[in-house]
């Protein structure tokens, strides 16, 4: 049976994870492009995205936990 929370937790993780990934992009283009601010605009996303990521994960693990899903 599958759990919705769980499912949601994990889309959240994926949608988030997909974020750093356009947003990497956007810090390798910066690079070759030489935009140092675009290249710390993106970092500053990035920092909080990482941030989220991680909450999510955790929120995870512990429903998986607490909930035997």
């Amino acid at each position: 049976m599958a759990c919705e929370k769980q499912d949601e937790l994990r889309r959240t993780a994926m949608e988030i994870l997909k974020r750093i990934d356009a947003l990497t992009e956007v810090q390798i283009q910066a690079m070759r492009d030489r935009d140092d601010e675009k290249l710390m605009e993106a970092d500053k996303q990035l920092e909080v995205l990482f941030g989220e990521k991680q909450r999510t994960y955790g929120a995870l693990f512990d429903h998986r936990n607490e909930h035997g899903c």
